[in-house]
């Protein structure tokens, strides 16, 4: 292994660690506008909303209405 030798000169030297910049600012948070509530309410629910939520009865293969 006589004659490798490790580079000396500078370009080939390991640079020090650099500074990572500072993480980005926040935006100011602008005034915001007040705004008035809606005249009939935020929700309006349909009339109809029930019949989403209704209760089938499961009818298995053999048409047994039990549910056992």
């Amino acid at each position: 292994m006589e004659g490798y030798r490790t580079p000396e000169r500078q370009e080939f030297r390991i640079q020090p660690a650099k500074v990572p910049p500072p993480p980005p600012r926040k935006k100011a948070v602008a005034a915001a506008k007040k705004r008035e509530a809606p005249a009939n309410g935020y929700f309006q629910l349909p009339d109809d909303l029930e019949v989403y939520f209704l209760v089938v009865p499961r009818v298995d293969a053999g048409g047994d209405l039990s549910g056992g």
